[in-house]
């Protein structure tokens, strides 16, 4: 019997030679991982991504950090003086709902059209929040969504998603 469907497919002694994990900061973000970030709403969520991504574009071993925020406004990054910090460092690149051409998981399915083997390595990115890519509450939209967190983290990036707590 031939099995053309297991062409390629299979796991191979080869396919265990992995990159050694590094700890990007000690005890709390590893390389190619996906952290979650979570709290209620106006916690420092914002701004602990914000300082993370700054620490992190400081790193050698760090391609880039692509920060995709679908939740706060043009006026609230006026507000925290992102065109100072981040928009015009060479590591740092921030994507906000007021430029993309269409919904935030549209995009984040582009995102993971492109998140091939070894593609994302060394880059991280930053998810905020949860909540404006997907209904939280649908099962099949948040399966989406970590299926896509998965294929860009198995594309060799670290994840990081800022996620609200819900209100109780």
């Amino acid at each position: 019997m031939s099995f053309n469907f297991l062409k390629g497919s299979t796991l191979e002694t080869k396919d265990f030679i992995l990159d050694k994990q590094h700890a990007y900061i000690e005890d709390f973000l590893y390389s190619n991982s996906i952290s979650l970030i979570y709290s209620p709403p106006k916690q420092g969520k914002t701004w602990l991504g914000y300082g993370i991504s700054t620490t992190l574009a400081k790193r050698d071993d760090i391609k880039g950090i692509i920060y995709v925020d679908m939740d706060n406004g043009l006026s609230s990054l006026k507000e925290r003086a992102i065109d100072s910090k981040f928009i015009n460092h060479p590591k740092i690149e921030y994507v906000s709902r007021a430029k993309i051409d269409c919904t935030p998981m549209e995009y984040l399915r582009k995102i993971n059209q492109e998140a091939t083997a070894g593609n994302y390595k060394d880059y991280t990115f930053v998810f905020e929040t949860t909540k404006d890519f997907v209904d939280t509450d649908s099962k099949s939209q948040s399966e989406e969504f970590m299926k896509i967190m998965m294929n860009i983290r198995d594309a060799g990036a670290t994840v990081i998603i800022m996620h609200h707590a819900t209100k109780a």
